[in-house]
């Protein structure tokens, strides 16, 4: 279902009203400024019974243009905007504790949502190590620590290390 599609815009799709509609209902209020359209693609899959595809590109996606960009983060709100992808993570796994009962999701598609998330995690990271103004910095750790966790952060890190070997 979910693992199945690699590209997790939400554009250059047609949709059923009635699938938007149920899927948005799905999700609650949320402060995430990266990686919406995989929350709301995530719940749109999940509440759709028919896909269909075409081989024509109809979408180009310019990557590293705003928040991404490796721009300096000379702001505590900005930083706040990086790192708030880890929400996506956090409504999507409370929507699938709460309704583990009626969604069942298979270990491809579990191990997808994992890899997603390690994915946004270092990017995150990246941001907040490479391009916060000094002064920041403490306060964007902290920053990243919150929207993230301990946990989270530490696997990221060790995998960072172990691939540095």
């Amino acid at each position: 279902m979910f693992s199945l599609y690699e590209n997790h815009s939400i554009c250059a799709k047609l949709y059923k009203r009635e699938v938007l509609i149920t899927a948005f209902e799905s999700i609650p209020f949320v402060y995430c400024n990266l990686a919406e359209s995989y929350l709301f693609f995530f719940f749109i899959v999940l509440n759709s019974h028919k896909f269909i595809g075409i081989n024509t590109p109809v979408y180009k996606y310019i990557i590293n243009t705003g928040l991404t960009s490796g721009k300096k983060i000379d702001t505590l709100d900005k930083c706040k905007s990086i790192c708030s992808s880890a929400s996506v993570f956090t409504v999507i796994f409370d929507f699938l504790e709460k309704n583990n009962h009626t969604i069942k999701l298979n270990e491809e598609e579990i191990t997808k949502i994992g890899e997603n998330l390690l994915i946004l995690a270092k990017q995150s990271i990246d941001q907040v190590e490479k391009n916060i103004i000094p002064e920041l910095k403490e306060q964007a750790q902290e920053i990243l620590l919150n929207y993230w966790g301990e946990n989270i952060i530490t696997v990221v890190k060790n995998k960072l290390n172990q691939n540095n070997k």
